[in-house]
Parts: C-alpha cells; structure tokens; sequence
C-alpha cells in the first residue's frame, strides 16, 4: 500500500466519522412497503415489516395529557401522520418523522367523536387531508396551521377513500356515500347481493366502519360490524358501478383498511391485523404481535434524513478504496497457474 492508499484511506473515514455523528439513531425506518399501526386508548405506534413480523414500538414524543392514537397514515411529505384525540376534549392530527417526534400540528375544530373507530384520515393529490369525525369530515391544509374546516354537509364519517375523479367515498353506519372535497353529497350508493354471494337471506348493511377503493379494478372494499343474518363482521369487496357484491369473508371486529398492490390490510380492535388478497380476500397472512384497529402502510419513498446522502456518498468512496486495494493486490493471469 502506498502513500496515496493511505491519504485516501484516511480521508474516507473522516468523511464517514464526521457524517455518522450527524446522522442519529432512528427507532423508525419508514422504509417503502413498511406496515404501521396504532390502537385505541394507546399512545404507541407499532412498526412491521412487508411480511408482517413486527420490527419496533415506539411512542410519540411530545403527547399532551390525555392523548391517545387513531388514525394513521403516511403524507406526500414522507411524515407518518396521527390522529391524536383526547376524548370528548379536542383532537389534532401530527406529522411525525423517523425520530418520533411531532414536527407539525393541526388542531381540529371537533373532537373524533365518542365511537373508538372515529378518527381515520385519507389524503388528496392537492395537498390537503380529510379525517373522519362522528361530526362530519374535517378537511385541513398541508403546511396551513390553522386550517382544519369541519364540512357542515357531513357527519358520522368513519373513513374515507379517494376517488379518481378527486373526489371521496364516505362510509358512515349505514351507507356508502360519495362526496366532493366541500363535503356536498354527489351521490348514495345501493348495495345489494343479488347473486347470493353471502349466506344472508334478506342482505342489508349496518354498522359499517372501513372503506378502500382500487381504481384498477373499480372494486370497493367495505368492513362492517353487523348483527344479524349472517353479516356480523364481515368484509366485503363490491363493484362500485354497480353496487354489486362480489366476494365477502369472516373477520371478527374488522376495521380499518389499507390498501396497496396485492394486499389489502385488515385492522381490528380484536384481533392481529390480516394481509388480505384484493382479489377474493383470502388470507396471505398475519401481523406479528397484539389487536391493533388502525393501519396504513408507507407507499411513499424514503425520505433521506440529514447527512444521509453524504453517508452513501461516503460508502460508496469507501467500496471504490476496497476495490482498488483488491485489483492491487490481486494475482496476474501468469501468477494464477
């Protein structure tokens, strides 16, 4: 090794000394394809990875008294986005990034309500987000504190869904609606099982709680609570055109849902959470650990944490050092006989 190899050498672990002490240590990954989750009456997030197997728990950092989770869901900014309610006394939704701490604050103008399932939150392409309350649908603007409007035309929204058009499916207790971003009713949807797809004998919906629409294949995906005829929870998926059902399954307390690709989640304030096919909601899996009702999964790039470009480009001199030292070191074609 000459003197150039180890000027080279030295320089590149300065580089990478100086770069790692700025880069802290993360709890979160927020790695793509990441499932999180949170529960009702709790304060922390739980972290799993594309299979299911559970990776970190963590709590958020800077709670206010009475805080407890809902809805989740990761922004067009990288931020993994709360809902945080404290019952009957105010709520707000909170971007949180990699460290878990609270980087931005919307105060809603409603509480979530007094159903544990309230509280789910859906984002636009414009910048803006919607939460469900037993109020009505509050809409906020990304990057506006003070912007949070309930929808005076809403109530009893427990999720919401974006549609192609821009517009949202609202599911309230008993029907699937869709509205525009002003909250004002486009339209009601009639859901009906004329072929006999579930074992019901007169098929009506009650108790409904999660809504999921896949633009590919124009399904929407419908949990519900249920309570009688052989519909007590069940997840359903139906043509949205039409209002049709099409395939129905059995999952006790089903709740919130995400949906991405090939697999729909399937969150429950009883049980672990399902990773469902979207095509006939067969069981591809479960996630490891306790119930948790609310999920969403990170469909966004990894937002690089400060110093962390330099850190690769530090890794990648470093590979290129080792591969020199290699060629140098390595046997010609003769010295190999």
């Amino acid at each position: 090794m000459d003197l150039r190899d180890v000027r080279f050498r030295i320089g590149i672990a300065i580089i990478c000394l100086g770069f790692s002490s700025q880069a802290p240590a993360l709890p979160l990954g927020f790695a793509p394809g990441h499932i999180f989750t949170t529960q009702y009456f709790s304060t922390d997030i739980k972290e799993h990875s594309v299979d299911g197997r559970l990776l970190a728990t963590f709590s958020i950092k800077g709670l206010q008294l009475g805080e407890e989770t809902k809805g989740i869901a990761f922004g067009p900014d990288g931020y993994l986005y709360v809902v945080l309610d404290r019952l009957f006394e105010g709520a707000r939704l909170v971007a949180i990034d990699a460290n878990g701490s609270i980087v931005k604050s919307y105060a809603l103008p409603v509480p979530t309500g007094g159903n544990i399932s309230y509280g789910k939150l859906e984002f636009a392409d414009d910048g803006r987000v919607f939460v469900g309350t037993g109020a009505g649908v509050v809409r906020i603007e990304l990057g506006a504190t003070g912007s949070a409007q309930l929808l005076d035309a809403t109530q009893d929204a427990f999720d919401l869904a974006l549609l192609p058009s821009g517009n949202l499916l609202m599911i309230s207790g008993y029907s699937l609606d869709e509205i525009d971003s002003n909250g004002n009713l486009i339209r009601s949807f009639a859901l009906s099982d004329p072929n006999h797809v579930s074992d019901a004998s007169s098929f009506f919906v009650n108790d409904l709680r999660g809504v999921e629409y896949d633009a590919s294949t124009g399904r929407v995906f419908v949990s519900m609570l249920g309570n009688s005829d052989n519909l007590s929870f069940v997840t359903m998926a139906f043509d949205l055109a039409t209002g049709v059902l099409l395939d129905i399954g059995s999952f006790n307390y089903g709740d919130d849902m995400f949906l991405l690709g090939d697999t729909l989640l399937l969150g429950s304030r009883t049980e672990t959470p399902w990773i469902l096919s979207p095509v006939d909601l067969s069981v591809l899996g479960r996630l490891e650990g306790p119930e948790r009702m609310f999920i969403t999964r990170n469909n966004f790039a990894a937002v690089a944490e400060p110093g962390s470009f330099a850190l690769m480009a530090a890794s990648l001199l470093m590979m290129l050092a080792v591969r020199r030292s290699r060629a140098r070191q390595a046997p010609s074609r003769i010295d190999r006989k």
